[in-house]
């Protein structure tokens, strides 16, 4: 990116993370006001006639708790990926504002650092918001029974150990880590 002149690529990828993380976003959205409006309506019928859901006192109905599960796994998606959205508008402003070459190295290394930096926070909190929508799995099958969401939140963290630790897309992802440390004597 620094050595060139031309950064339409680079923008154009930054541009197609951040439509995928609005997707999920909106997605996320659309999850939350679903769940709300079940949870508003889940006991309404035992209200006595003039009263509100706020007036409703007696003991929760079992699957409010796990609606509120769900809900709070939605929200935490909706956070993370419009954190996704917020970084990566802020590495898309640091493309765009690049200087081009050549560069004096100590100015190309600072800014390769940073903008790696910020670009690194941008594929963590899409990641964050992907885990949560595996964790969501498990959270819709406790709504059937307690047993199917310990087994599925159980091979949801292995899957994602496994894909995050052992699969060559992890190993490939830690070799270039490697490879950016002498860079960024802070990055480990």
């Amino acid at each position: 990116l620094l050595g060139r002149e031309m950064k339409v690529h680079d923008t154009q990828i930054l541009g197609h993370i951040m439509s995928t993380a609005a997707f999920f976003a909106s997605t996320s959205v659309i999850v939350m006001g679903a769940l709300l409006g079940a949870l508003i309506n889940l006991d309404r019928s035992k209200l006595p006639p003039g009263a509100t859901i706020l007036d409703y006192t007696a003991p929760r109905n079992p699957l409010e708790l796990k609606l509120v599960l769900i809900m709070a796994v939605a929200v935490y998606a909706f956070l993370s990926f419009t954190w996704c959205i917020r970084q990566a508008n802020y590495a898309a402003v640091m493309v765009g504002a690049a200087p081009g070459p050549p560069l004096d190295s100590d100015i190309r290394n600072r800014l390769s650092i940073h903008m790696g930096d910020i670009i690194t926070q941008v594929a963590s909190a899409y990641d964050n918001g992907l885990r949560s929508y595996y964790f969501a799995i498990g959270a819709v099958l406790w709504i059937v029974h307690p047993s199917l969401f310990i087994a599925a939140t159980g091979c949801i963290v292995l899957l994602l150990l496994r894909r995050q630790s052992t699969s060559r897309t992890a190993s490939a992802l830690r070799d270039l880590a490697d490879a950016r440390a002498p860079l960024h004597p802070d990055s480990k």
